[in-house]
Formats: C-alpha cells, structure tokens, sequence
C-alpha cells in the first residue's frame, strides 16, 4: 500500500484503527493482527501448521530456500 511509493513497507502499522478500516476494506489488503493471534487461533481449533518465511523485508528477492519459522 505504501512501498510503491518509496515508503516502508510498516507504515501502515502507524495508521489510526478506522481510517486504516477505511483504507483496506475489500482490498485484499493485510490486516494487522499479530502472529501469536494467529498462533492462539490455530492451537485452539487444534490445527498442526509450519509457518515458511518466503522474504525479509527490505530485500526484493525471494528468501530460497524458504526457512521455518521458530
């Protein structure tokens, strides 16, 4: 949403909860939950998952080989 125009990729984590609502809806934009949500989530509904790393940010390139995330 921002790095296309030279800004960092994280800017969006500075933006206000409604207007960034405003701003992502139906975009297919991310939201900003935190990973250990989505890792809460998972063990609750007992799902077995590997989380991949695929970039680093800042770099354009895809991380090969991916790494497991710890």
């Amino acid at each position: 949403m921002f790095s296309d125009g030279g800004i960092t990729p994280l800017t969006f984590l500075t933006i206000g909860e409604g207007l960034y609502r405003q701003m992502s809806v139906y975009s297919g934009r991310p939201n900003r939950k935190l990973i250990d949500t989505y890792r809460r989530l998972l063990n609750q509904y007992s799902y077995e998952t590997t989380l991949w790393v695929t970039h680093v940010l800042g770099e354009q390139s895809e991380l090969i080989p991916h790494r497991k995330a710890s």
